[in-house]
């Protein structure tokens, strides 16, 4: 059961990044008005950001775990998610948002790696198949948040908000469970 978990902290924050990368144009250009390019150089920002926690990330896995970095990477996610949708909700300050999605996105840098790799740690016998059914449920929830996040228009950014924090809380939420059983 302890795998199965993994897996769905794995799927789970990759609503996050889904409901980021969904949304986000949106945000950036309808809401704080930016142009294609000052969103372009946003965007490409925040893969910098996730790039380097994954390199920041396999350096400190020689001085800690698999598991505190994703424990510790969960909770930035949950609470980057939190402050971003506090700013949707009070009318979003674009630096704000600027800061924030680059803290949440960057955060993931922390996560979508250990976790998979716990996950397909537990399946070591049959990675393939365990590859497999890790990467259908990362698909399947993108494909859930996705059109989720522009249910409410082009005019707020509160879906997107409400989609990434509850992405994340369920993926810390998954790791408490598989704390207890483990």
């Amino acid at each position: 059961m302890r795998r199965c978990i993994y897996d769905y902290i794995s799927s789970f924050v990759f609503g996050v990044l889904f409901g980021y990368i969904s949304a986000s144009p949106f945000v950036m250009q309808e809401i704080h008005d930016l142009s294609t390019g000052w969103f372009t150089l946003a965007f490409a920002l925040n893969a910098a950001g996730l790039t380097a926690a994954n390199i920041v990330n396999a350096k400190l896995l020689g001085r800690t775990t698999l598991h505190k970095l994703l424990r510790a990477g969960l909770v930035l996610l949950v609470v980057w998610s939190a402050l971003f949708g506090l700013n949707a909700l009070l009318g979003p300050a674009l630096w704000i948002t600027v800061v924030l999605l680059f803290l949440a996105v960057s955060s993931l840098g922390l996560v979508i790696a250990n976790a998979a790799t716990i996950a397909l740690e537990q399946v070591r016998h049959a990675a393939g198949t365990g590859s497999a059914i890790l990467g259908a449920l990362q698909f399947l929830l993108a494909a859930i948040v996705a059109p989720l996040v522009g249910i409410a228009g082009e005019d707020t950014a509160v879906p997107m908000a409400l989609a990434m924090f509850l992405s994340a809380v369920l993926g810390l939420a998954s790791l408490a469970v598989a704390r207890t059983r483990g």
